[in-house]
């Protein structure tokens, strides 16, 4: 080899030596330190573990705490500079510092105090955990009653007795075990070749060297300590895959398969599963079962045997089914009580001539869908007869006129004053017509949306139109005045009463329901319905001018429309801004409002999330947005409409854009591997930086070397 290439693996070497002596053992993300020796044999207050630190930084313990017996255990510096651990070096953690120090006079070891019960004999789990309660090494050591236990391959996450064994004759604490297999060792046996050739040279041989003996013998001392044959090895950690049904039932036995997880260096594997931190199980399945519905996050940290660790979170959504038929049926109940609210009494004759059996009172169906109005109820005024309730199973169709006569209801309406109402089967009032004197034979009828008097009554028959001759005196007197208002006082007005009012839109209709939208002014909110669906074209922020009649659903009250006509556009082009809540405790006054909440999930369920903002615990509803993932502890904003859910009120988002997490939890987790259909993100510096570094550093050495070559010639 000439002395111009020689020269240039000299360079070549001290570079890679430099690169090499900066670089971390096993890859960027290890296991920092670990357990190292295990003293469980000691007298009660004399026990201890043995740490070191494995990798080639210095590493700061102070803040960490030692795991035993499902506690953590503080661990205080009692001895020593500092609480640093340097790369390689041993420190002890005792159970009782002062008991410790008088059997074991340990002057040049780091020494750190804490406090726990006992250590098992027959072996128990044991961990560290660093200053942000994440665990560095935790596992379950074996039995060891008579010595110390040592673990023999420090580098290794084995934890069975290929690893670890009792100490001969008593414990090596403080030092190198007796059973540990060297580092040097350890390395050599997972690397790959970088550097073979030795390099032997005289100082004349080297042209690049200037003439002074005492920098010649200078470089060669530096090419005696870079003659070595040395390996590096750079641990790739594993490649997750997990398969698992992202969808359960409370008490269902789910299955976590991780089997198809790759470890790239066939290194062994531990799997450790967390949720919330807790340990839930270890091994590459596992099979869990949920107490309570709500959506859970699973963590799944795989360890290979040179403590490259990859992480990756699973979601997984547990619903309780007897809940959500329960939910699904009040639907269908609210949808069903909606139609029944379409049903109108569309006449009744309180004088026939002839016989009163022949009194009769007839409800219409104006709707394009047949509606089940079992147990609907008529009755007289309030104290009058008793009601009568509607057959189980009768069914209204399409446009129907259906007529129940005085002998089958036992209704007896007056000839001087009474009520006709429709009650729904908790007895709430539907509707609800008010008479006076009537002439015998007179039937009144609803005609062009006022009640009015015919000559001619049409029993189950489409009504008809022939004015009656009566005086003042018998007059109907129910024609219908529409009372206008703000919201506020709309709300208060009884229902049945025709009302308009003004309002902006704050829901658009189809998003929450097809048949309903919300108003809002500075008073308060309203619902506004329609049964046809057939809505003018309105946008967000629009002022519009709505007439109906009032009625109530669960409480809450809104405007039934008719015809796209009832409903005019006023304005376009406002903004309603939500109303913050925050530390406010939901009630009626805020029904129908557009709100804006802001705190922090405490409970997730199948349909519902519980925000806690100050004092206030509000729900928040997820039917139409369950593909949304929100875990317990994140920070959200929520915007919506307040409605009103069995006892309680809840917020209704209107689109996912109305849901925003500004804090994830899992964001802020220690770093993880990327796996295909989970979250998570592998933060680990490339595999290829350092070696493009030490390319660089080479090529320039070489075009160094290059030009003092040519230049000495």
């Amino acid at each position: 080899m000439n002395n111009k290439y020689r020269a240039l693996v000299i360079c070549v070497v001290i570079i890679l030596g430099v690169v090499v002596d900066h670089q971390p053992l096993h890859g960027e993300e290890t296991l920092s330190v670990v357990i190292s020796e295990i003293g469980a044999y000691e007298k009660s207050g004399q026990e201890w573990i043995e740490v070191v630190n494995v990798t080639g930084t210095s590493i700061d313990i102070g803040g960490w705490s030692f795991w035993e017996n499902k506690t953590n255990h503080k661990i205080s510096l009692i001895h020593g500079e500092d609480s640093i651990l340097e790369s390689g070096e041993y420190a002890v953690i005792t159970q009782n510092n002062d008991t410790f120090e008088s059997v074991y006079p340990l002057e040049q070891t780091t020494l750190f105090d804490s406090a726990w019960s006992t250590l098992n004999e027959k072996g128990e789990e044991i961990g560290l955990k660093d200053d942000t309660g994440e665990f560095v090494e935790v596992f379950t050591y074996i039995p060891a009653p008579d010595t110390s236990l040592e673990r023999s391959d420090i580098f290794w996450t084995d934890y069975t007795t290929e690893n670890w064994h009792q100490h001969e004759s008593g414990n090596s604490v403080g030092k190198i075990n007796s059973t540990q297999i060297p580092i040097e060792k350890t390395i050599e046996e997972n690397t790959e070749q970088v550097i073979q050739e030795e390099v032997v040279e005289t100082p004349k041989q080297i042209p690049i060297l200037e003439d002074k003996v005492e920098e010649k013998q200078e470089v060669q001392v530096i090419i005696k300590e870079v003659k070595i044959k040395e390996k590096i090895f750079i641990n790739t950690p594993p490649e997750i895959n997990v398969e698992y049904k992202g969808e359960v039932e409370i008490k269902e036995a789910l299955t976590f398969d991780a089997s198809q997880t790759i470890d790239f260096d066939g290194d062994t594997m531990l799997f450790h599963w967390y949720i919330e931190k807790k340990r839930i199980g270890e091994g590459n399945k596992l099979t869990y079962s949920f107490e309570t519905e709500g959506l859970y996050t699973v963590e799944l940290k795989v360890t290979d045997k040179h403590f490259g660790i990859s992480k990756a979170y699973v979601d997984i959504r547990v619903k309780d089914i007897k809940k959500e038929i329960i939910v699904k049926e009040e639907v269908q109940i609210e949808e069903k009580d909606e139609k029944i609210e379409e049903v109108h009494i569309s006449e009744f004759i309180p004088n026939p001539i002839g016989k009163d059996d022949r009194e009769f009172i007839e409800i219409y169906n104006p709707t394009d869908e047949e509606i089940d109005i079992s147990y609907l109820q008529l009755d007289d005024a309030d104290g009058g007869s008793f009601p009568y309730s509607v057959k189980e199973g009768t069914i209204l169709g399409i446009r129907e006129y259906l007529v129940f006569y005085q002998k089958e209801t036992g209704i007896a309406l007056n000839n001087t004053s009474d009520k006709v109402r429709l009650l729904d089967k908790k007895g709430n009032i539907l509707k609800e017509v008010s008479y006076h004197d009537v002439a015998e034979g007179v039937s009144h009828i609803w005609w062009n949306e006022e009640w009015t008097s015919t000559e001619t009554p049409t029993p189950g028959e489409k009504n008809s139109l022939k004015v009656a001759l009566v005086s003042k005196e018998k007059e109907l007197v129910i024609k219908t005045k529409e009372k206008q208002g703000v919201i506020d006082d709309i709300k208060k007005e009884k229902k049945g009463t025709f009302v308009k009012t003004n309002g902006i839109v704050t829901v658009l209709p189809g998003v929450l329901s097809a048949q309903y939208f919300y108003i809002q002014d500075d008073s308060g909110a309203l619902q506004v319905y329609m049964h046809a669906k057939d809505f003018p074209e309105i946008s967000l922020g629009d002022i519009i001018n709505v007439k109906g009649e009032l009625s109530e659903i669960q409480t809450e009250k809104r405007i039934k429309t008719k015809i796209k006509e009832d409903i005019q556009i006023v304005e376009s082009g406002n903004y309603q801004a939500p109303e913050d809540i925050n530390d406010i405790l939901l009630d009626k006054e805020y029904s129908g409002k557009l709100v804006r909440l802001e705190g922090e999930v405490i409970e997730t369920q199948s349909s519902f999330i519980y925000v806690a903002s100050g004092k206030a615990e509000i729900a928040v509803s997820l039917k139409r947005h369950k593909n949304v993932k929100v875990s317990k502890g994140d920070k959200i904003e929520v915007i919506g409409i307040v409605q009103k859910y069995k006892d309680d009120f809840q917020i209704v988002p209107r689109v996912v854009e109305d849901i925003v997490i500004k804090e994830n939890k899992r964001q802020t987790s220690t770093s993880t591997s990327t796996v295909p259909g989970l979250k998570g993100t592998k933060q680990q510096e490339s595999k290829y930086t350092k070696p493009v570094i030490v390319l660089i550093l080479i090529i320039g050495a070489g075009w160094y070397i290059k030009k003092k070559y040519k230049d000495k010639i």
